[in-house]
């Protein structure tokens, strides 16, 4: 099971911020989180220079990779370990001119 999550808060307690996915385990009779899988850091977030257009939260399993897109980057990640392949930043290069905060 694979669930995008985002957490945030107007206090500026850094480290508290997410942006991403988890993946979770699913037994008969219990389901636990076994991983997450993060798109952008809390000093990002807070801090960053983010584009105004974001990506809705998508998610792709092809064999045993899993491929989430969200906000502003897309990952690729070991559906089993939750390892990373690659990641790709939908901002790299962005004017600072067009900078808005990550969640508006």
């Amino acid at each position: 099971l694979i669930l995008p999550k985002s957490k945030w808060s107007w206090e500026e307690e850094e480290g508290e911020d997410f942006d991403g996915f988890v993946v979770y385990d699913v037994a008969l009779g219990s389901i636990s989180p076994s991983y997450q899988i993060q798109h952008a850091d809390p000093y990002s977030i807070r801090h960053g220079c983010w584009y105004h257009a974001r990506m809705p939260a998508r998610s792709l399993v092809f064999q045993t990779q899993l491929v989430t897109i969200l906000s502003h980057s897309v990952i690729g990640t070991n559906l089993g370990t939750g390892g990373r392949y690659w990641n790709a930043s939908l901002d790299e290069g962005l004017d600072m001119a067009e900078c808005e905060g990550y969640f508006w």
